[in-house]
Order: C-alpha cells, then sequence, then structure tokens
C-alpha cells in the first residue's frame, strides 16, 4: 500500500497489528500527538472569534440588533453568507445553501429573519458584516449570538471531553484503538469542535431578547454546529420547531450524513427533514430515521442549472463540451478532473472545461492545476480552467460531472 499520510499510514499499521497480522512499515515513525498544536490552534479560533466580535461590537454603536423586528418574526433562517447574500433596498430572496426557500416562505405569508454565518475564509469577514448590517430584511450575525466567553468555556470544554475519552476501541471484535486515537489527537489540534459548540448559546441569547420564533430552518448536512443548535433550541425554546434541508445530495456511504442510532433516540435530530428525493428518503429510512420526519420538496440548488440548461440535445455536433464541476475539497476535485481526463483519452472532438467551487480559495485552485494540467496535456485532452458561473457554463455543456 502507498499511503500519502504519514501519520494516517503509520496509525493503519498499528491496528493491523494490534488484531494479529504482521505488517511492514516502510517509512519514519511518527511523532507523538503536539500538545503544543493543539493549544495554539484553539488559540487561534479563540483570537479570530475575539477579532469579529469586536469589530461587530464597533458597527452595532450605530446599528443595533433590530431585536423587535427579529421578535415579529415567524422564522428564522440561518445559513452561510456571502457579501452577495443581503441587498440594501430588496428583501433577501434567495441565501447560500437553502437557495430560494425565503422567497418560498415570504410568498406563503411567513414574516422571515435571518442568522448569517459568515462564510469568512472566501470572502473577507468585513465584507460580509458591513453588507448585512445594511439589509432590508432583519439579520442577526451569528457572533451576536455567541460571546468570547463562551468560546473559552468551549474550547476548555472540548478539551476536557476528548482528552477524557478511553481511546480503547473495539468494533465488531476489531480493535481500531490506534486508529480512534489518531482521530481523537487530530479533534485536539482542530478548531471545528470550539466553533460548533458555540451554536448551542444561539437558542439562549436569543431567548434573553424575547425573540422566541415559531421556527428554525437550516441547511442539513448532520454536521456538529448544528447538532449543538438543535441541543439549544430543545434546552431554552423547545417550542420552536426545527427544520432543516438537505441540500446537496450525497453517497449512500457518506456515512457523517446519517443521524447516529443514538442520536435518533434521544430526538438529538431535526422535527422535520426536508429531502431533495425519494432516494434519499429511503437511505434515511434504512437508517432508522422516522419516516413522519421526513418530507420529499425537490433540490432547489438545481432549478437554475436546469432553466439555462440547452432545451435540445444536439446529436451531431462536432465537438463535445464535459463541464467538471468541482467540490469545494482539494482531493476531491482532483479525483474527479483525473478521472475524467482519463475518460476522454480516447475520446476525439472533446473539450473537457473545469469549473471551480465559487468557495475554493485561490491556493486551491492554483494546485488543482499544477496537477491536471500538465497531465491532460500529456493525455492530449483540450482542458479549460474556468471561473464563470455554472449557471453560463451549462449552456454550452454536452454533458455535466458533478
Amino acid at each position: 500500500f502507498f499511503i500519502d499520510d504519514v501519520v494516517a499510514g503509520y496509525a493503519l499499521v498499528e491496528t493491523a497489528r494490534v488484531n494479529g497480522h504482521n505488517i511492514e512499515w516502510y517509512g519514519p515513525i511518527p511523532s507523538g500527538p503536539s500538545y503544543l498544536k493543539s493549544f495554539r490552534s484553539r488559540l487561534s479560533v479563540l483570537k479570530t472569534i475575539w477579532s469579529h466580535s469586536r469589530y461587530l461590537k464597533k458597527l452595532r454603536r450605530n446599528t443595533p440588533v433590530p431585536v423587535q423586528e427579529l421578535r415579529a418574526c415567524d422564522i428564522l433562517i440561518l445559513d452561510w453568507a456571502m457579501p452577495s447574500s443581503f441587498v440594501k433596498d430588496a428583501h433577501t430572496n434567495r441565501v447560500g445553501k437553502l437557495n430560494r426557500i425565503p422567497q418560498i416562505l415570504r410568498d406563503a405569508g411567513f414574516r422571515i429573519g435571518f442568522i448569517a454565518n459568515p462564510i469568512s475564509w472566501v470572502s473577507t469577514h468585513k465584507e460580509i458584516t458591513d453588507r448585512a448590517l445594511s439589509a432590508k430584511d432583519p439579520v442577526v450575525m451569528l457572533n451576536d449570538l455567541r460571546s468570547v466567553r463562551s468560546a473559552i468555556e468551549a474550547a476548555w470544554n472540548t478539551w476536557r471531553m476528548i482528552k477524557n475519552l478511553s481511546r480503547r476501541f473495539v468494533f465488531k471484535e476489531t480493535n481500531l484503538s490506534p486508529l480512534f486515537e489518531l482521530e481523537c489527537n487530530r479533534d485536539l489540534a482542530s478548531t471545528r469542535s470550539i466553533d460548533a459548540y458555540t451554536f448551542s448559546k444561539i437558542a439562549m441569547n436569543l431567548a434573553k431578547w424575547k425573540v422566541c420564533p415559531k421556527v428554525i430552518v437550516f441547511p442539513f448536512e448532520n454536521q456538529g454546529w448544528e447538532r449543538a443548535l438543535i441541543h439549544g433550541f430543545h434546552q431554552y425554546q423547545p417550542k420552536t420547531k426545527i427544520i432543516a434541508y438537505q441540500h446537496s445530495p450525497f453517497s449512500r456511504r457518506h456515512l457523517s450524513f446519517f443521524c447516529s442510532r443514538e442520536n435518533i433516540k434521544k430526538n438529538r435530530i431535526p422535527d422535520q427533514l426536508m429531502l431533495t428525493g425519494d432516494h434519499f428518503k429511503s437511505l434515511y429510512i434504512k437508517k432508522g430515521y422516522p419516516e413522519d420526519k421526513l418530507l420529499v420538496v425537490g433540490g432547489l440548488n438545481f432549478e437554475m442549472l436546469l432553466d439555462a440548461a440547452p432545451k435540445k440535445y444536439i446529436e451531431n455536433k462536432k465537438f463535445k463540451n464535459i463541464l467538471c464541476t468541482t467540490s469545494i475539497e482539494l482531493r476531491d476535485s482532483l479525483d474527479l478532473i483525473i478521472k475524467a481526463i482519463f475518460a476522454l483519452e480516447n475520446m476525439e472532438n472533446s473539450h473537457l472545461i473545469v469549473n471551480f467551487h465559487p468557495v475554493l480559495n485561490d491556493t486551491i485552485r492554483e494546485e488543482i492545476v499544477r496537477i491536471t494540467h500538465p497531465l491532460a496535456l500529456e493525455k492530449c485532452i483540450d482542458i479549460k480552467f474556468s471561473k464563470a458561473s455554472s449557471n453560463v457554463l451549462v449552456q454550452q455543456a454536452d454533458l455535466v460531472l458533478y
């Protein structure tokens, strides 16, 4: 086996050995966990939240939280926010992952407000915050609903929880302890658990303002912050109905998208999970999700693509345009593009158009080009890397790889 991650590779070897397999390791022995690295990463997220909260507090002197408007809202929508998410002179009808759900709810007569969770690794926190605070709709920022103190509490509690976990982990007579220890050590150095923990304070802080929405809606990926959000609402605002929308398709082997049996048993799940199709409903039912909490509503994220797609396929076109749309991860993107290059190797008169996901930063984009462009040239594939909107590119496409 060839491994590109030394630490993970050695953990796999150790796992094989504790289960009685004689495995040789040809590589350096990785050092143990770095608690200094863990401390620095946790300190960095505290510094970021402090910096963002400080800037927001400064703006709030002139633009206070629209508490009265938020109290009047029937539904609060929590979604990722970009500078383009909110406008000053018009209602927000379309947001990040939930797409046109705001428009659908408003057309149905509901009063809606927003909790903006900035995508600050794509655009600057300042740009997103400035635009959100000038919005016509009532918008509250994530950092209005959490504090540096809650982040410090999160850093300590998540550290203590991970440190106190037993490192022995046996599944169906297979000892996976070395792999489990690796993941525990990686969690110690990760900032995600701290960020997720702070979402449990959202419902509490809304209650302090006497903002008690009938419904809260958020995009569903079964991430840690979603479970923390649900826990907070169950604790502080139990009358609020929690609705989540599965905005993106996923593989049945993408296990993290499925709620655990324990969370289902203890009702740590949305009151209603809206799904994009019957296929996903059947997958969730097989995993034990209550059928009465599942509702198929369709895939809103694909409406614009379908509207933009050619209405008639031209059978005898001289050239075929293959549109390859990347994911938000480097490895997944490389995997798709490289497979596309090899698939097109023996197909004449084909153009491969690689469309970057809008949240990919320049460093990852440059790395994708650096790795795949020489391979495409070697295989004589006509390849183009485009920053244009997929809604525009799909009009030229004969096939979309996603």
